[in-house]
């Protein structure tokens, strides 16, 4: 696993975390946690706070994926997008 990939993760996880404590939620914070349940708390609010905790730890804009992201099953499935975003952004 490469160093871009392990960051993204992580990020994509204590942001999950944070939202599941703003939540007061006893779910666990995974990666195949499920997007559009409310068990997850990553129900359309969810994934709103989602977003915007990542661009602010990323400290950038997700507009160019959003469509992606909400098409996502799992949060598992946003990491490959945030890495090419994250490579595209350092590249250009």
């Amino acid at each position: 696993m490469n160093e871009m990939k392990t960051r993204i993760e992580k990020v994509v996880l204590n942001c999950y975390k944070r939202i599941l404590q703003e939540l007061e939620s006893d779910a666990l914070p995974c990666l195949d946690a499920k997007i559009g349940s409310r068990g997850s708390g990553l129900d359309s609010l969810g994934v709103v706070s989602l977003i915007v905790e990542i661009e602010e730890e990323l400290e950038m804009n997700l507009d160019s994926i959003l469509v992606s992201l909400r098409q996502s099953e799992k949060l598992v499935d946003i990491i490959p997008l945030l890495e090419a975003l994250v490579e595209e952004k350092s590249c250009g």
